[in-house]
């Protein structure tokens, strides 16, 4: 599983994380993992087909993030939107982009909310930061596995360091499953606290057409999953037009906070 670090004057917290895509169908026993680092991004493959691509850069991306994500099938698991659209696609909250990482109040700053689409301008701006590349420090790939490793600044509004990222994604060759191991490192310029708040903090967008929603699950009340914190989050779904075979398993091992 993967690990998240927070340096701060009061010690290390950590938090784990782990993503899981399967799919139900074998396929050929083995698997080689391609990454290909281009200008703004770095696309992996999975036994020669694509599995996601890593955007780091570009003159709207205010936030890293991994999109399409696709099950060892080939079916995209994660929405398209704002990216893409597609008929009958949700549309809300637009800065849900992808698989990403953020969270909604360090310091009195938004990092959930950040929107890799250019905005009008509004109050919201004051409080908004962005994460940007800093380094890109070694892209690996292999037949068991291959890895990228990152730098990011956490800005605040002023464009001010706030805190360092580390990341380490390491992407493995199963023939069934598509699996991303991440270790996340943060470390504090200053002071750096991660205020309880429901807006974050590791996410996915499921991919749920409107039209489907109803037929193919069962949904629990908005006050009940905003506030508990959850070990695992395992989602599966199929039918012709939502066309998922999703588990995403996320562990949570501690509130991340710095002081």
């Amino acid at each position: 599983m993967g690990t998240m670090n927070v340096t701060g004057s009061s010690g290390v917290k950590q938090l784990a994380l782990l993503a899981v895509l399967s799919m139900c169908t074998a396929l050929p026993a083995q698997a080689q993992v391609t990454l290909t680092q281009g200008p703004e991004q770095i696309a992996v493959e999975i036994d020669g087909k694509p599995f996601t691509v890593f955007y780091i850069r570009g003159k709207d991306l205010n936030r890293p993030y991994l999109h399409p994500l696709r099950s060892a099938s080939g079916k995209i698991v994660n929405r398209s939107f704002p990216a893409g659209q597609l008929p009958g696609e949700t549309t809300d909250h637009p800065h849900h982009a992808g698989l990403f990482y953020g969270h909604g109040d360090v310091n009195g700053y938004n990092y959930w909310a950040i929107q890799n689409v250019p905005t009008p301008a509004s109050k919201a701006d004051a409080t908004m930061g962005r994460i940007v590349l800093k380094q890109v420090v070694s892209v690996k790939s292999g037949k068991e596995s291959g890895s990228v490793d990152v730098v990011f600044n956490w800005l605040t509004p002023e464009g001010k360091p706030l805190l360092t990222e580390t990341r380490k994604m390491t992407f493995y060759a199963d023939p069934t499953l598509r699996i991303i191991d991440f270790d996340f490192d943060l470390a504090a310029i200053d002071k750096v606290v991660f205020r309880d708040t429901k807006e974050g903090t590791f996410a996915m967008r499921m991919a749920v057409l409107n039209s489907a929603v109803s037929d193919t699950f069962t949904w629990p009340r908005m006050s009940t999953c905003f506030w508990p914190w959850y070990c695992w989050l395992d989602l599966t779904a199929e039918g012709d037009r939502v066309a998922r075979e999703t588990e995403a398993k996320l562990n949570q091992a501690t509130e991340t906070s710095t002081g």
